[in-house]
């Protein structure tokens, strides 16, 4: 029988022990099943300041890195709000250049809680149990 030491007491002479620790677990499980590079389904539950946090199955989490936008989009969109119509103009053609002409939910969108996205596997850690995404 294996079992992991949790606690040891020298005054008591006494040591706790754990089999549940040393049993798979989601993420192990996971994790076994998967490789980096995998494309994944997953629901975005969170968004932060650039990063979200998605959920790929019953109590799974995982991280994913958001890209920044392009300073070109940020730019032209301030220009837009003061030169009108002829800079929203420019502001769209410049973005769709850029690849914001892309479908609804394939990266074009902006990435918002509740959404089910796929992503691509980064980096998996299977001690710390931490798998990291990015957005396909």
């Amino acid at each position: 029988m294996k079992a992991a030491v949790i606690e040891v007491d020298r005054e008591k002479r006494r040591m706790k022990l754990s089999i549940k620790q040393l049993q798979p677990t989601s993420a192990d499980e996971y994790i076994a099943e998967h490789k980096t590079g995998d494309v994944v389904s997953g629901r975005i539950v969170d968004v932060g300041k650039g990063t979200a946090k998605v959920e790929l199955g019953e109590g799974l989490m995982a991280t994913c890195a958001l890209p920044k936008p392009p300073k070109g989009a940020e730019q032209a969109a301030g220009a837009a709000g003061q030169a009108g119509v002829s800079a929203l103009s420019a502001m769209l053609s410049a973005r769709w250049k850029q690849g914001g002409g892309q479908a609804a939910g394939s990266g074009g969108e902006a990435p918002r809680s509740g959404q089910i996205r796929s992503f691509r596997i980064a980096a998996m850690d299977r001690a710390g149990k931490r798998i990291e995404l990015e957005l396909e």
